[in-house]
Parts: C-alpha cells; sequence; structure tokens
C-alpha cells in the first residue's frame, strides 16, 4: 500500500476516503460552519495566540478592552499545538476563567491517540555573524539533555533528546506502538499539499460560497465524490511536477 501511494498509483485517492467522509458529514449536518461561527459569533477572525486563548474561554472585547463572559464558553474543542499553553495559562488568570481545558494527541481512535513526532521548530545560526563561534557554543549548550528537557518543560513542547518518546508515552498515555518518529509515515509535503487541500476545500463546503447552484437558484453542499475526484486529479498532478 505504501508503494502505491509513493507512486501515486491510479485510485489511491480511496485510501483516504473514511476520514474524507467523516469530514463530510460533520460539514453537511452543519457540527462545523467556520463562515457562521466567523459572520454570527465573531470567532477566530483574528490569528494571534492571544486571540485564540480569548475566544475558548469566551473573552468578549468591549469598550474598554475585553471580559469574561461566563465560564461556559461556545468552543467545544480547538486544535491547537501544546506550545499554546503558556498563553491559555496567562489568558485563563488574568480574566479570572474557571474553563477546563485539555490537550490531548490526534487524531484519536477508540482506543486512544496517536502521536506523530515531527520537528515543529528550528533554530539558525547566521552565517555571516561575527559571533558563529558563540552561537555554536550556545546551541551546544541549550541541546544539552537536561536543558532541552528543561526548555520543553517551559515551552510546553517536546524535548529534542533521545528520551522523547518516553516523554510522548508518559504525558499523552499513548503506548509505543502509537507513536511515529519523523520517518516512518511521512511521504514528503508535496504529498500532503494535495490531502491538506482538499481537506481544506471540504471543510468550506458549507459556505455558499462553494456550494453548487441548482437552475431555480437553490444551493446545495457538492457530493463527496465531487471531493475524491479532486484529490485523484490532485495526486496525479503532483505526481507529474515531480
Amino acid at each position: 500500500m505504501r508503494e502505491a501511494v509513493e507512486k501515486r498509483s491510479a485510485g489511491i485517492s480511496e485510501l483516504f476516503r473514511e476520514p474524507f467522509e467523516l469530514m463530510y458529514t460533520i460539514v453537511e449536518n452543519d457540527y462545523y460552519n467556520y463562515k457562521h461561527e466567523q459572520d454570527v459569533n465573531g470567532l477566530f477572525v483574528d490569528s494571534a495566540d492571544i486571540d485564540y486563548a480569548r475566544y475558548f474561554l469566551n473573552i468578549k472585547k468591549t469598550d474598554s478592552g475585553y471580559e469574561k463572559a461566563d465560564d461556559v464558553g461556545v468552543i467545544a474543542f480547538m486544535p491547537s499545538p501544546m506550545s499554546r499553553t503558556s498563553v491559555m495559562e496567562k489568558a485563563r488568570e488574568d480574566y479570572h476563567s474557571n474553563i477546563e481545558y485539555v490537550f490531548i494527541a490526534a487524531p484519536v481512535s477508540d482506543e486512544g491517540g496517536f502521536a506523530y513526532l515531527s520537528p515543529g521548530h528550528g533554530l539558525a545560526i547566521n552565517k555571516e555573524s561575527p559571533n558563529v563561534d558563540w552561537g555554536v557554543r550556545f546551541m551546544d549548550f541549550l541541546f544539552q539533555p537536561e536543558n532541552s528537557e528543561l526548555f520543553a518543560s517551559e515551552f510546553h513542547t517536546i524535548p529534542n533528546t533521545k528520551n522523547a518518546v518516553s516523554y510522548i508515552r508518559k504525558l499523552f498515555d499513548v503506548p509505543d506502538n502509537r507513536i511515529s518518529e519523523l520517518g516512518q509515515v511521512t511521504f514528503g509535503y508535496d504529498f500532503y499539499k494535495p490531502i491538506t487541500t482538499t481537506l481544506r476545500d471540504i471543510s468550506k463546503g458549507n459556505n455558499p460560497k462553494y456550494m453548487q447552484t441548482a437552475e431555480d437558484g437553490s444551493v446545495s453542499l457538492y457530493p463527496l465524490d465531487y471531493y475524491m475526484n479532486q484529490l485523484e486529479e490532485s495526486l496525479k498532478s503532483d505526481e507529474q511536477q515531480q
């Protein structure tokens, strides 16, 4: 199966039908409607970390600043990297919010979550810097196991150490066979572009702007196969460009 995906064999889009169908069903039943939330509730129109924190904690903008609306909120879940934790915690404290939340590994299954270990941040030294040697020494210091683990703890991310898998296992209670290290399941970013583009288009499917219009003027979602065909064609195009 992996070889078929690598070669972009005809029909491999069907391998992704199940998760795409789930996303389509969510949109079709209006469980997810980003346009409504933006236009009616004014949610997620700004994208800074503090904005996400306020949206989640139901902190509303007022004439004098921001105030807590309640301790319930209207957002059931919010995909977010752990590194946003510090901002979330500070906003919760600043506005005296009693809303509780937890980060979990995603995607999930009936038996629990899956974790994919992949670089999230990079550090570099400008080769034109007059302090290259100092920069190298600093990186050597930062990536000492004890310092990397301390940094990861404060920044709420995964340490760059050989114990990273153990760290994830303990943090999320994920068994080893559900933790993939870099390179075990990846096909390269070029492969993922058709996947993410099609999923994004499905997520916008209940926005009238992206719906099909009948002769009588009524609008409706495009069928799932419309998106599956789009994925198939995108994968073919991706292969031809390589």
